[in-house]
Order: C-alpha cells, then structure tokens, then sequence
C-alpha cells in the first residue's frame, strides 16, 4: 500500500516531513488513515489519495501542512517510542542469549 504512495512521496516530505517518515515506520497504518481522512478518501484505497493530492498540488500541500502542524509533534513521539521499544526489544534478545556465568 505505501509503494502506491511513492508517486506523492516528494510532496508529502516538503509539505509534512514527520507524517511522510510515519509511512515508512510501524506507524504507517496511522499515517494512511490520518491522511485519508484529511483528504476524504478511503484509507484502503491509497490510489484514490494520490489522485486527491495530485488534482490540486497547492491545496494539497496546503492540508499536509496544516496536518503536519496539527499533528507533527504527536507522530514524532510516537515514532521516537516505537524507535525506544524495537531497541528495548534488540536488548532484551540479547541479553537473553548470552550465557550466564
């Protein structure tokens, strides 16, 4: 689904950074939805946002900013906690596979 979005990708990171790096990240489900809603189209359908966002690239870009203003910081800690727990994870793997003494 992401790889339909690839066509808006270079708008998507100029006009909302930190919702673009979401649909590359164990929020991308969050991401879709949040941007399908914005832009009124059906989340299971990404090419139908595509079509949205390139119909009017000016509009467009002016909802991704506002979305990213509305809701960059909250994605940001979102991913920063996902980032934490996948590392809190890789450590517990490997300590639980060391030997003990």
């Amino acid at each position: 689904m992401i790889h339909q979005l690839s066509e808006i990708a270079h708008i998507l990171l100029e006009a909302s950074p930190m919702i673009a790096s979401a649909l590359g990240s164990p929020l991308s489900g969050i991401a879709v939805s949040l941007l399908s809603h914005a832009f009124g189209v059906d989340s299971q359908n990404p090419s139908d946002l595509v079509s949205k966002v390139m119909s009017d690239v000016p509009a467009a870009t002016t909802i991704l900013q506002s979305l990213e203003a509305q809701h960059g910081d909250i994605i940001k800690k979102l991913m920063n906690g996902a980032n934490n727990l996948a590392s809190a994870e890789i450590n517990i793997k490997l300590n639980w596979n060391q030997p003990s003494s």
